[in-house]
């Protein structure tokens, strides 16, 4: 029964999704499409914004989806402009997958 409940528990530990399964390679595409003019090429500090990357990926999917409740000025700046964007929760797992690299 012990290798029954074993064997089961490491076929799931290899099958089980991780929370944030982002593709970071699409996030930045999706990074160069919407982001870009604003946070430069990569992220890192331009002459209009702080650097955004690296983030979290909670703190980046929070204000993708909206929640800014504490977080800075700059990242409810950008709640406000992606909301905009309709993007799909792929989207946001695959863009904060990108800036958490």
């Amino acid at each position: 029964m012990l290798k029954k409940l074993l064997l089961i528990a490491a076929i799931l530990s290899f099958t089980a999704a991780p929370a944030f399964a982002g593709d970071a390679a699409n996030g930045a595409t999706l990074f160069q499409k919407y982001c870009k003019a604003c946070h430069g090429k990569t992220g890192e500090k331009s002459q209009m914004s702080k650097a955004i990357k690296p983030s979290s990926k909670e703190v980046v999917i929070a204000a993708l989806d909206g929640k800014s409740e504490g977080l800075n000025k700059n990242y409810k700046m950008m709640t406000k402009i992606i909301a905009k964007k309709n993007l799909t929760d792929e989207q946001k797992d695959d863009l904060a997958a990108f800036l958490a690299e």
